[in-house]
């Protein structure tokens, strides 16, 4: 039995256990998101009865209120267009006040929820995070994307003989400068021993 397990080749053991890894960490990652979207799910499911019961609810009080002001006026229609026109109103003030009602509310609820996260108060401040890791994942591309070029560049065979070649030719710029330097040294030798003769 032991030998079984110690005879097993390396890279079969190495390969099963990656593979076991991966799987591991993708059933992690669907449970969190089964998670999520359950809670997603529950609070949508909730917030949608609350509203058509609450809208159902204030379909019957705004057509019982106008009855009312319709008897006490002496005319039905003028209750009914009283009670529109609050609803109009309180209908554009839920409007103008939409973000500080429902979205900074909803942002907060759902950072929580998703990311584990409750720092955001407002939508404002989701919104600022957002361009920020926005910014930070852009700068981390154009990293990866030099680091590949940098690398390329160190794998590519031409640049390797191109620096070779650069050498060579430098190597051969620097060795007539030398001839040079020693036909400079022997004429002026000559002329030391030209003005030692005279």
């Amino acid at each position: 039995m032991e030998q079984k397990k110690f005879s097993k080749p390396l890279d079969e053991s190495i390969g099963s256990s990656i593979r076991h890894y991966v799987n591991m960490q993708i059933d992690r990652a669907a449970m969190k998101g089964a998670e999520k979207m359950s809670w997603v799910s529950n609070k949508v499911i909730v917030t949608a009865i609350f509203i058509i019961a609450g809208s159902i609810i204030l379909l019957f009080l705004g057509i019982a209120l106008a009855l009312l002001l319709g008897q006490a006026m002496g005319n039905y229609a003028l209750g009914f267009l009283c009670i529109a026109a609050a609803v109009l109103i309180l209908t554009l003030i839920v409007f103008l006040l939409r973000n500080k009602l429902f979205a900074n509310k909803m942002s907060k609820m759902y950072t929580k929820m998703l990311l584990g996260d409750d720092k955001v108060s407002d939508l404002n401040q989701l919104h600022l995070r957002q361009q920020l890791m926005d910014q930070q994942i852009e700068d981390r591309e154009e990293a990866f994307a030099q680091e590949y070029r940098m690398f390329k560049q160190m794998i590519n065979p031409l640049t390797y003989i191109n620096q070779f070649v650069s050498k060579v030719r430098e190597a051969f710029r620097k060795e007539p400068n030398v001839t040079e330097s020693s036909d400079d040294m022997e004429k002026s030798n000559t002329s030391d021993y030209q003005s030692k003769q005279f």
